[in-house]
């Protein structure tokens, strides 16, 4: 934000208050539903009348620093009276701060196409580091995390905690997606205590690829290790209409990848493929201790594709 001079108004008035605290200057953090501005008052004291006597000004750093009052006040709630009204509204405390520039994440990562979903795991598990007791995060999570193939126990935990102190109503309404994430965390289980035998692939001319190789993607830059893969496209129709397979040259006519990508999410990836789309798998010579984090390789070996 420094270096660019842009960013979202949460985030300026936090440094405006910053240096405004630091100058001796007190501001207060005001939460609005549709925006965020600072308080200040020429001055404070501890006697209430006279406390009530000083007029407040309201802080736009958004719109350039525009100090607004009563009078000018621009109306950013949806409501017909003005939020500013309220003189004993509470200055938002860092926890609100915190969360609610959590939730404008969240909000900014459901916009995004280009690594969406690892960009929304990313905000939705700060959402519950900052409040672990807001359920609606909590499905949200597990429903990204099966998405994804991950395990769900700990949110399980967590969500049963939260569901057995929730009203009848609220738990009829959940109750569907308790009993969800209860079947796919059996299916894992009884998938860990029974795993399928693993019978490797015969080599097959035109798969370049192979099991162990770790590799970057073309365009989306992330770092993967692939486990597995197919001589052809083996996944669904629906799922090759909605990635786009029909726009790749060769189609699903062409071995696929599947991948563990560092951030915890498995993906399925063509070998060759021209155009957006792209899944291509490009070799790269990878020093392992930047992948340690994902794969705990050894540090001191380097990984990459014989020519």
């Amino acid at each position: 934000v420094l270096d660019r001079c842009q960013g979202s108004p949460i985030i300026i008035c936090i440094i405006y208050e910053s240096v405004a605290r630091r100058l001796g200057v007190k501001c207060d953090t005001l939460s609005l539903p549709e925006h965020f501005l600072l308080r200040w008052k020429e001055s404070y004291t501890c006697e209430k009348s006279s406390l009530d006597s000083v007029p407040y000004f309201y802080i736009d750093v958004f719109n350039q620093g525009k100090f607004l009052n009563l009078r000018s006040c621009p109306r950013f709630s949806t409501g017909s009276q003005c939020p500013m009204q309220k003189k004993s509204k509470p200055a938002a405390t860092t926890f609100e701060v915190v969360e609610r520039l959590a939730n404008n994440l969240e909000v900014a990562c459901r916009q995004r196409t280009l690594n969406r979903n690892a960009r929304l795991r990313n905000a939705l598990e700060l959402i519950h580091l900052v409040n672990p007791r807001d359920i609606h995060c909590l499905l949200k999570l597990a429903r990204l995390y099966m998405l994804s193939n991950m395990d769900i126990k700990h949110l399980m935990i967590c969500l049963t905690s939260l569901y057995n102190e929730l009203s009848l109503d609220d738990r009829n309404r959940l109750r569907p997606n308790m009993q969800v994430f209860q079947t796919y965390t059996d299916s894992r289980a009884n998938e860990d205590n029974n795993p399928p035998p693993i019978i490797p692939n015969p080599h097959i001319d035109g798969v370049d690829y192979a099991v162990g190789m770790i590799m970057r993607h073309q365009h989306l830059n992330y770092t993967c290790v692939i486990y597995g893969w197919d001589p052809l496209c083996s996944a669904s129709e629906q799922w090759m209409l909605q990635m786009g397979v029909d726009q790749l040259a060769l189609k699903g006519n062409q071995p696929f990848y599947n991948v563990l990508v560092a951030d915890g999410t498995s993906r399925y990836a063509a070998q060759d493929s021209q155009g957006w789309w792209a899944q291509r798998l490009l070799p790269s010579l990878i020093e392992a201790r930047e992948a340690m984090q994902g794969f705990a390789l050894p540090p001191s070996e380097m990984y990459y594709k014989d020519p």
